[in-house]
């Protein structure tokens, strides 16, 4: 614990069955103390535990929480309160609070927010409690996309900046938006909260009424969840990893929607050889770098690098640009 000025900084305890006020009430009654008194057994003013603690919040610091059991034989069992951990709890509320004033809703007949909402279906969700979103993608080969590309489009959509974390020794990196405002956004337009493969998440019905928001949904879609792959008779197939069946089939019926014949089983979509993927890149296209650089090297050598080629490629021109914590 450290003291700056007269403010602790440190853990708080939040109480639930009875307010602070009551309960240094009760201690003052019962031990026929002062204020003044009962500050300094808890090591504090006569101002702090006088006015603050009985007239400001229900929270008091996690080492004078202690000294309250020790002191006057206090007993409050666990499921009794609440540890804050973060110090700066109140603060940042506030920032949230202001941070939230400025997030924009965006329409969700643009192209933009149908890519975003593909990106969200393919390895997005939304946290159960209400609290933000997060995409998550390979933190090597798809670098630029996570770090740049997804955070660009969600700045454009909603006037908020995300955050980047990359875990050491993993190889994901996860783009975080922290906003209860996006989340309820979100939420009415039916996307699934928590995890999705209990819900059934599907593409929008209303994408499928305009070709261009089917297409960017698409697009979102694979460059999260398919793969641009080497086929041994068609020489090149693109692979949709979708285990939801409800998205799985949605998905399918999009394509088809668009004239694009693709083949459908129990874990994805896929359609082979050269034609089909020139027609995919000419209809809908990509935003994730990788998938343009394996289809790239396929159009000028006729074959499509392995996943260590770009690897190794990909390590020397690029490196995960952090703009969060890196854990």
């Amino acid at each position: 614990m450290r003291k700056k000025g007269c403010r602790f900084i440190e853990s708080r305890v939040k109480i639930k069955s009875m307010p602070i006020k009551n309960i240094l009430l009760n201690i003052k009654k019962s031990y026929n103390i002062t204020w003044n008194e009962l500050g300094k057994k808890l090591g504090v003013s006569e101002h702090t535990v006088r006015h603050d603690w009985t007239t400001k919040g229900n929270t008091i610091p996690y080492s004078v929480f202690i000294k309250l059991q020790k002191f006057f034989h206090m007993s409050i069992p666990r499921h009794e309160y609440t540890i804050i951990r973060d110090p700066y709890w109140g603060q940042r509320l506030g920032i949230k609070s202001r941070i939230e004033q400025r997030v924009t809703i965006p329409e969700t007949s643009t192209p933009d927010f149908a890519e975003f909402y593909g990106i969200m279906l393919g390895d997005g969700c939304i946290y159960s409690n209400d609290t933000g979103l997060c995409i998550a993608c390979d933190s090597l080969v798809d670098a630029q996309f996570i770090t740049e590309y997804v955070p660009n489009l969600i700045q454009k959509l909603f006037s908020i900046k995300s955050h980047t974390y990359i875990p050491k020794k993993s190889r994901v990196a996860y783009c975080v938006v922290y906003s209860k405002k996006i989340v309820h956004f979100l939420k009415d337009t039916k996307f699934p909260q928590g995890k999705k493969l209990l819900k059934t998440p599907k593409i929008p019905i209303s994408f499928f009424e305009d070709d261009a928001l089917l297409k960017a949904c698409l697009r979102g879609i694979v460059d999260t969840d398919g793969s641009v792959c080497s086929h041994p008779h068609t020489r090149v197939m693109i692979h949709i990893s979708i285990v939801s069946n409800s998205l799985r089939k949605s998905v399918f019926k999009a394509f088809e929607k668009i004239g694009l014949k693709v083949g459908i089983y129990n874990k994805g979509i896929v359609f082979y050889g050269a034609e089909k993927v020139k027609k995919y890149f000419d209809l809908i296209g990509s935003s994730n770098p990788k998938h343009k650089l394996k289809y790239s090297i396929f159009i000028q050598k006729g074959y499509v690098p392995k996943k260590i080629e770009i690897e190794e490629y990909l390590n020397r021109t690029q490196s995960p640009k952090n703009t969060g914590l890196v854990v």
